[in-house]
């Protein structure tokens, strides 16, 4: 364990914040984004969210040009197996086979409607 004033590494903390779901999501339990994502400090002032923090822990580097997917569409999920990588056009196509784009209600944000039960 780190010594005292020292940020515990990002497993531990990433184990710390969740909590596991009937649909096997693993969701994030500390500060969140306004579009739902789960956020955690690195380093001194640096921030990265809860899923690519998951997916550099379980796979390594995140590819340049890449975006950190959810095949669940639950944006506090940092399932690596509920992960996957895709470009920009990959997440705006997965957005909209899904129904969910910025002029669409999201379910994941309260409709009672989310297949993860959230």
């Amino acid at each position: 364990m780190p010594a005292k004033g020292q940020r515990k590494p990002m497993d531990y903390r990433l184990c710390n914040r969740s909590e596991v779901m009937p649909s096997g999501c693993i969701e994030w339990r500390g500060v969140v984004t306004r579009k739902g994502y789960g956020v955690l400090k690195v380093g001194t002032t640096g921030r990265t969210q809860a899923h690519r923090a998951a997916w550099e822990l379980n796979f390594g580097p995140i590819p340049a040009g890449l975006c950190v997917l959810h095949k669940c569409d639950n944006p506090l999920c940092f399932n690596p197996r509920h992960l996957f990588l895709g470009t920009k056009g990959d997440n705006n196509r997965d957005c909209r086979n899904k129904g969910r784009n910025r002029n669409q209600y999201h379910p994941i944000k309260g409709s009672g409607d989310c297949p993860h039960g959230v």
